[in-house]
């Protein structure tokens, strides 16, 4: 039995990747590394009051952050369903292949058994000329 039960244990580790993230934007601040676009966003709303700007582009790059990290979630969801598609779509040609392969003996072994009995017929009729 666990400390924590499913929703509380979600919502635990939900807050400390979100922690993770203000840690990541903390760091592009101090490199003065901030993105221009969501600086500029951050500018707009706060109507240039630039203490208000740094809290609002914060919150806006974690939420950038956030979206990045779905998307590349669906992208990886994506993958895995083409994956699967294609692999399905070769198994099924390989299983063509093989009934193919298979048909085509039994083609030949109808051709070389009619081959067999025709040649016995002519050596029959022969015998009894």
């Amino acid at each position: 039995m666990g400390l924590f039960k499913g929703k509380d244990k979600l919502s635990i580790f939900q807050r400390k990747h979100e922690t993770y993230l203000y840690e990541l934007v903390m760091e592009e601040i101090a490199n003065n590394e901030r993105q221009k676009g969501i600086w500029g966003q951050a500018i707009v709303k706060s109507n240039g009051d630039e203490k208000k700007a740094e809290a609002e582009y914060i919150k806006l790059r974690v939420e950038a952050l956030k979206d990045e990290i779905e998307i590349q979630k669906q992208e990886e969801t994506e993958k895995q369903i083409l994956n699967e598609e294609l692999e399905k779509l070769a198994e099924e040609n390989e299983n063509k292949k093989i009934i193919e392969n298979a048909t085509d003996k039994r083609v030949f072994t109808v051709s070389v058994t009619i081959s067999l009995v025709a040649f016995l017929i002519i050596i029959v009729l022969l015998a009894n000329s």
